[in-house]
């Protein structure tokens, strides 16, 4: 439950750049959905603040089943988190800046889907479906010379944001369900 608790807290960071764009994109309209999201955010923040406080009174048991799925994870994460990296250095470095934002959303929207069989859950791939969607669309916004940087970034954005977003709240669930037990 220590583990689970400030998960949140990671999606909200997440979910906050991902939606930072619309503002650059959409202006005033952009900014004020963009302040929505930081609303959220705030919530899930404070509930997995309070969460992991609550936590820390429960025992923690360490199963063969959760090392497993830690020791996936960490697999699973190096390798994404390692290719997400130095795809954003390269296309950095050669000045392809409108791809970024594609690119590492797309790496992310790939991790869903393995993540969801190292945790037996399904949620992983309808989350991960909105990443993938976005980044797609987004790379086609990118090939286009006519289509500024800022569209890209924030339709690419708004699959990730609805991603993190979703999964922050069946995080805050989870842990609820757990500590109900």
């Amino acid at each position: 439950m220590l583990s689970l608790a400030p998960m949140p807290i990671m999606m909200s960071f997440f979910m906050l750049i991902y939606s930072v764009w619309w503002g650059f994109a959409f202006g005033t309209i952009g900014w004020l959905l963009f302040s929505l999201v930081c609303v959220y955010a705030v919530y899930l923040i404070t509930r997995a603040i309070r969460n992991f406080k609550k936590a820390k009174s429960y025992p923690q048991l360490q199963t063969s089943e959760g090392e497993k799925i830690s020791k996936a994870m960490g697999i699973l994460s190096g390798i994404s988190y390692g290719i997400l990296w130095v795809v954003a250095i390269i296309l950095f470095i050669t000045k392809q800046y409108r791809w970024i934002l594609p690119a590492v959303t797309f790496i992310i929207a790939l991790h869903f889907f393995p993540q969801a069989s190292i945790f037996k859950r399904k949620i992983d791939y309808f989350l991960g479906l909105f990443p993938l969607v976005s980044s797609l669309i987004g790379f086609y916004l990118a090939s286009q010379n006519s289509v500024d940087w800022s569209i890209v970034y924030a339709v690419t954005g708004t699959g990730g944001a609805n991603a993190t977003g979703g999964y922050g709240i069946y995080l805050l669930r989870s842990y609820n369900k757990i500590a109900m037990e």
